[in-house]
């Protein structure tokens, strides 16, 4: 019986996945420091653009898909828009990245170090009414 539990559970974890994958949006930027000439003292913080996909989100990370083969420690800037909330705006850093050679992207995993309490209680709720959602569905 606890292979089906487990069964179960990944069941549902993927269909969570699937859900935010195409109801939720984000934005990511690479957060750039740049040095003039050498002059460490004198640096500029630049924001580059970066096209993603959301493919997990939780209170604590979001993990994203992109073209771009993230180092880890990169800092982000991302910008996770969920159905029926205002964008939230959190700063991340890369806690592993990995290829995903089907498709020629990279999927990267982004530990927030900076989200405001209410965006976090946002994420909450969305993914309890998602868990809510899929469970109905199931019935």
């Amino acid at each position: 019986m606890e292979d089906r539990t487990k069964e179960v559970v990944r069941d549902v974890k993927r269909e969570r996945r699937r859900a935010i994958r195409n109801s939720c949006g984000v934005r990511v930027r690479m957060v750039i420091q740049v040095a003039a000439a050498g002059d460490r003292a004198n640096t500029q913080v630049e924001m580059i653009d970066v096209k993603a996909r959301l493919i997990d989100v939780t209170t604590e990370s979001a993990t994203i898909a992109t073209k771009h083969d993230f180092d880890k420690g990169q800092q982000l800037q991302v910008i996770i828009s969920l159905p029926g909330l205002r964008p939230l705006d959190v700063d991340a850093t890369v806690h592993w990245s990995k290829a995903l050679p089907k498709n020629g992207l990279y999927a990267a995993g982004a530990r927030f170090y900076s989200i405001q309490p209410d965006d976090r209680v946002a994420i909450e709720k969305f993914l309890a009414r998602l868990d809510a959602e899929l469970e109905q569905a199931e019935v």
